[in-house]
């Protein structure tokens, strides 16, 4: 099986100057979106949401909405999560769901905090090495990292097992 870790907040909803986050949801960036439904062409790999946004039903009933809006392929896929509960360094989170999550071969975190490097990374560093894609937050995910998730994704082999 084949995952994408997605984070929103700086990936499919980029921070700008002009950003009114405090007035609900931010609106998600139409070239991410796109970006994102080339990674799942190109992979058909399962979503899981590793974002803060998992914590709510709220914000996942918004995710789910505007992936359906997008359509084919956003709009056909189950959306799972990290665990809702828990929040510790989005590394170690992403590292405990691939843990408990047998037959996942293929991976990639796309995200615009850092996985890899850091004190707080060292822990599962050299498994996170080859399968993250940071993004520039204040840009979010473009066409240009699409080429770098699908290489992630083809990489086998989940160090966490």
């Amino acid at each position: 099986m084949a995952v994408v870790f997605l984070d929103i907040d700086g990936v499919l909803a980029p921070f700008d100057d002009d950003d009114a986050r405090a007035e609900g949801y931010p609106p998600f960036e139409p070239a991410a979106m796109e970006a994102l439904a080339a990674i799942l062409r190109g992979s058909a790999a399962r979503l899981v949401l590793s974002s803060s946004w998992r914590s709510s039903d709220a914000a996942i009933a918004v995710i789910i909405e505007r992936f359906r809006a997008f359509g084919p392929p956003l709009a056909c896929r189950a959306l799972a999560t990290t665990d809702r509960r828990r929040h510790e360094p989005r590394q170690w989170e992403i590292a405990r769901w691939l843990a408990a999550t047998p037959g996942v071969e293929r991976w990639v975190a796309i995200d615009d905090e850092d996985l890899v490097d850091g004190g707080e990374n060292r822990r599962y560093r050299a498994a996170f090495r080859d399968h993250v894609v940071k993004v520039d937050s204040a840009v979010g995910l473009t066409a240009a990292d699409v080429p770098r998730a699908l290489e992630a994704l083809a990489a086998v082999g989940n160090l966490l097992h």
